[in-house]
């Protein structure tokens, strides 16, 4: 077998080599060998248990609930995209691609999923803008941009009484190619499109989810890992990703309101 060439290892490579995340892992073993003696037994209608004793399409009480809150966190690494579309380009050595790292906890009856901590390690070069107002224009940020990155972004109306219609985040973008994460709050749909990737597969190219609350305000934290892109909505209640297949040289970031919106953002670089 060659070595993996160091221009190929990225984030969720250098993710595995980190002593925390091997902690965490041997903490896992540690939890599953334990975890029947912690169980909460919960049968409703026949419903299956999961591993941790919760049914989360049924309603329990606070007691069970905060049980689970005590228990040890779950990581999950999940399929971002099957062998049959993830093949870069026809020389490519290298199939499929996998979800960074993602930690699984339970809110008030619902499932939440947020990158691990560790993943704070790799933070570096904070940017910050806070309150820009973006009306019926597209505007660039200096020193916002990057494929390797992990961006929170928190998306408002600049006037609660005239809402804006549409807000947009392109990325791995160039004067040919990009990546659009689009917002319309009057639908409460948040939509990644991918048609202009650069990809020459006939794939799904959009994709769509129903965001819960209202048009005052919907955070984002968007991280991208050189093919991919991962959303995590309003603190990982929701989360959205997307394999694409645009040259690393597009790497441009732009923001787009179709009415008034104002934002906040926090880039890093993920070194």
């Amino acid at each position: 077998l060659q070595p993996i060439p160091p221009s190929l290892v990225g984030i969720k490579y250098r993710l595995g080599k980190r002593p925390c995340l091997k902690q965490r892992e041997a903490q896992d073993d540690r939890v599953s060998c334990h975890r029947e003696k912690r169980r909460v037994d919960i049968c409703c209608d026949n419903h299956v248990v999961d591993e941790n004793g919760i049914d989360a399409n049924t309603h329990h009480d606070e007691e069970a609930l905060e049980c689970q809150r005590q228990q040890a966190f779950q990581v999950v690494i999940a399929d971002a995209a099957p062998f049959t579309i993830a093949h870069r380009c026809n020389d490519s050595k290298w199939f499929a691609q996998m979800s960074l790292p993602r930690e699984l906890s339970v809110k008030n009856g619902r499932l939440y999923q947020t990158p691990i901590k560790e993943l704070d390690a790799l933070r570096k070069n904070r940017v910050e803008y806070n309150d820009v107002v973006i009306d019926n224009d597209t505007i660039t940020l200096d020193r916002v941009e990057g494929r390797t990155i992990d961006m929170e972004l928190v998306i408002r109306p600049e006037d609660k009484e005239n809402v804006y219609k549409k807000f947009a985040l392109r990325f791995a973008q160039n004067e040919k190619f990009h990546t659009e994460l689009s917002f319309r709050p009057y639908e409460s749909v948040l939509k990644i499109d991918r048609k202009f990737s650069g990809t020459e597969r006939a794939l799904v190219h959009q994709r769509r989810c129903l965001v819960n609350g209202d048009a005052n305000e919907l955070k984002l934290r968007v991280i991208l890992d050189r093919f991919s892109a991962e959303v995590f909505i309003n603190d990982g209640e929701q989360v959205m990703s997307a394999v694409m297949f645009t040259e690393q040289e597009a790497n441009g970031i732009s923001f787009f309101a179709d009415g008034a919106a104002k934002i906040d953002v926090v880039k890093y670089d993920l070194v």
